[in-house]
């Protein structure tokens, strides 16, 4: 039983300089780490002053690009205002232009009525006097 007792003893000795090799390499660790994290945060300073540099400069672009689309919108605007008024001008002259030609069929009907009382005043000449051929004359003139 004795021979048993020191190989547990042995094992666990085993155990505990395994685990002391490794606490130590653990703890050196560290301390290399903490060297190298002196360097890292600095380095680590620098690249969030950089990041923090670029973007001050996309927010600078992204600020020319608002001005530059709001510039845009506003001539938009202009370009909108101006068709506007050009529709209402263009629906204004078709309103003068249908006034325009109701107003010439109106005289176009007024000619037509005279012409229809030209021909019956020739036509009542004719038959009343007999003079066909002044009818005729003053018919061809009418046309």
């Amino acid at each position: 039983m004795y021979n048993e007792d020191k190989k547990i003893y042995a094992a666990f000795a085993a155990i505990a300089l395994i685990i002391a090799f490794f606490g130590v390499g653990y703890l050196l660790g560290i301390r290399n780490a903490s060297a190298g994290n002196e360097n890292s945060v600095s380095g680590a300073v620098e690249r969030a002053a950089d990041s923090v540099d670029r973007t001050a400069e996309r927010l600078d672009d992204a600020s020319d690009s608002i001005r530059d689309a709001e510039k845009t919108a506003d001539d938009i605007s202009r370009t909108g205002a101006e068709i506007g008024n050009t529709v209402d001008e263009i629906k204004q002259s078709d309103s003068q232009f249908e006034t325009g030609l109701d107003d010439v069929t109106k005289i176009v009907d007024r000619c037509q009525e005279r012409n229809n009382r030209i021909a019956e005043i020739l036509s009542s000449a004719e038959s009343t006097s007999g003079g066909s051929r002044k009818a005729e004359s003053i018919t061809e003139k009418a046309k």
